[in-house]
């Protein structure tokens, strides 16, 4: 980030690395901070239980931005979790935004969800 020595980085792990198949790959989600000596100062993961209970987890970080005012950072993740959608529990895909300090605490939260029908909120393709 300009005039600091952190690194911020997102992305997400295939805990299942011999799927080569999309749809049955199990994605986590994770998040990194650190500065440009190697030190970690925070590294967080994000999961949540697929709806569809015979499908994969498939949450993934797909992007991380960093706001100098405020030098908070706004995670954009892509999930399937039932924890976020709660009728229509198909295998699909919502939207979660979060803002983060800097130590790694979430400050604001907001998902993009569609539970009134079987429609996938897949955004970042």
């Amino acid at each position: 980030m300009p005039g600091t020595k952190d690194i911020y980085a997102c992305g997400d792990y295939n805990v299942n690395s011999e799927a080569t198949d999309f749809t049955l790959a199990t994605y986590t989600a994770a998040l990194w901070r650190g500065d440009n000596m190697g030190n970690v100062n925070f590294y967080m993961t994000v999961a949540g239980t697929n709806p569809l209970s015979t499908a994969a987890n498939q949450d993934r970080c797909m992007g991380v931005s960093w706001e100098e005012k405020t030098q908070w950072l706004t995670v954009l993740l892509q999930v399937k979790a039932k924890e976020i959608r709660y009728f229509n529990k198909g295998n699909f895909f919502d939207t979660v935004v979060m803002v983060i300090d800097q130590a790694g605490t979430v400050q604001k939260a907001v998902s993009f969800s569609n539970s009134d029908i079987a429609y996938d909120m897949y955004s970042a393709n």
